[in-house]
């Protein structure tokens, strides 16, 4: 990508609502998906609807996006007309890191302000005297004192030097708000109202960003505007406004990332609108709950985890605390993936199973010190991918071993252990059959054997929890 993820990604909302991780996004080749719908004019938009994919919660309001993105589909020349402004927004490289800037970029602290306008003071005493006294402390003090405003000027030009295509952007996002607000064949839809308080208190600051803006732009081109860009670097007032602009932007960054997000959502509902039109054919998701009622056979749970994510550790913890009078767990050491599965073990797993209880294997606690671990590498002369595979088939071993004596629903987690254990039981092909949690399905293979499939970083804490209870109401008695 010629632009990182982390810089598409940048504005990110509704952070409680579950994300595709990057692994399921990897495997679906999300990118170039994106790329294709990508119809967007705007950094802002691009970043929304970068986000909008990896967030697959069915609790949005689809209604009303679909709504937005057919009233732009019909509405052709207004469309274009905001398109066009979009447009002038831009993508420039520097515009990704907008919301960051201004997360991140402190108030213009107290102590700095008055040192500013102390110097400011000093400047306009020694300026008098100098003029209207002809003091020579006076003058030597003017000499100084310049002298200290530029060098103080130069510094904080070049610290400050990043924050001037946020201020211009913001300008020019603001306006585009102003711009919408003027239409006057906007659905209530499409422009919320609550935007408008939100627009009313920005305008100054969108009036004080854009002269800011202009004039340091000026300042490096135009021999006259550098002369005054000297002579606002002795009375300082280039930074006096810059730390009143900061002010301005904290005081009201609230309304300021509504506003981004706001602008953001339009050009993406825009270049949706845009993408079905450059196809031929499109479906649209239902989101009904079609979920039939299905009852199982009650059968013992085996459990095989060979992710060694912090994730799934917590999951595994919150597991074991939960069903501990009739879970059996067996966290594998190193030894024995080196020895191998042994018919001891075997028989230890098949009777807890026999007798209803589920049990664990896990992996988590495989590598607890790694000096000792790459000492034990070295000494065995083997890969680290190398002792990855031993352990892929370790696990699958014991699965095909354990399920060829005995009838269990084997929960699978990590997606190289699924894959893996999936082609020693001869289950390469899955029917899904219904979702256990969210975007874990419950499968079956030709011989009825029940497989529930996880990646390792797919969840929260409760997600092992969630579908052991979820058997347990689907146990048909």
């Amino acid at each position: 990508m010629v632009k990182t993820r982390q810089m598409i990604h940048g504005i990110t909302y509704d952070s409680e609502e579950s994300e595709v991780d990057d692994i399921t996004w990897n495997d679906l080749d999300m990118d170039n998906v994106f790329f294709r719908i990508n119809h967007t004019q705007s950094f802002l938009g691009e970043q929304i609807l970068y986000h909008r994919l990896h967030n697959t919660n069915s609790k949005r309001d689809w209604d009303l996006f679909e709504k937005k993105v057919k009233f732009f589909d019909e509405n052709e020349d207004l469309r274009i007309r905001l398109e066009k402004r979009l447009h002038g927004i831009g993508k420039a490289q520097e515009s990704y890191y907008l919301t960051r800037l201004i997360k991140h970029t402190s108030d213009a602290g107290i102590k700095e302000t008055v040192i500013l306008r102390l110097l400011q003071i000093i400047l306009l005493v020694c300026l008098v005297g100098a003029i209207f006294f002809k003091q020579t402390i006076c003058m030597i003090g003017l000499i100084i004192i310049v002298a200290v405003n530029i060098t103080v000027y130069t510094y904080k030009k070049t610290k400050t030097e990043g924050m001037l295509t946020c201020f211009k952007n913001l300008s020019i996002i603001i306006k585009f708000c102003q711009f919408i607000r003027s239409q006057k064949d906007l659905p209530a839809f499409i422009y919320k109202g609550e935007i408008n308080n939100d627009i009313d208190k920005l305008k100054k600051l969108a009036k004080m960003t854009g002269a800011f803006s202009s004039n340091r732009i000026m300042s490096n081109s135009d021999p006259q505007a550098l002369f005054v860009d000297y002579l606002m670097g002795i009375t300082l007032w280039d930074l006096t406004n810059y730390n009143h602009i900061i002010k301005v932007i904290k005081g009201n960054e609230d309304a300021v990332m509504r506003v981004l997000q706001y602008v953001g959502e339009i050009d993406m509902d825009i270049s949706i609108a845009s993408f079905r039109r450059s196809v031929d054919k499109y479906c649209l998701p239902d989101f009904k709950n079609n979920r039939i009622n299905i009852k199982l056979q009650k059968q013992p749970k085996f459990i095989v985890s060979g992710s060694a994510t912090e994730l799934t550790a917590s999951q595994i913890a919150k597991l074991k605390d939960e069903y501990e009078e009739c879970l059996y767990s067996y966290s594998l050491k190193i030894d024995d993936i080196i020895k191998g599965v042994n018919q001891e073990f075997i028989e230890r797993i098949c009777c807890h199973l026999a007798k209803g209880n589920n049990v664990l294997v896990y992996t988590s606690d495989l590598i607890q010190n790694r000096e000792e671990f790459q000492q034990f590498l070295l000494d065995n002369e083997m890969s680290f991918e190398g002792f990855l595979t031993k352990v892929s088939g370790y696990l699958s071993n014991l699965v095909e071993l354990t399920l060829n004596n005995i009838s269990a629903i084997l929960i699978l987690i990590g997606g190289e252990t699924s894959f893996e254990c999936c082609n020693a039981i001869n289950s390469e092909i899955l029917q899904v059959i219904d979702e256990v949690t969210y975007a874990i399905p419950l499968c079956m293979d030709y011989k009825a054997q029940l497989i529930v499939t996880k990646s390792g970083n797919l969840g929260n804490a409760n997600t092992l929890v969630d579908i052991i209870k979820y058997f347990d109401c689907h146990d048909d008695e």
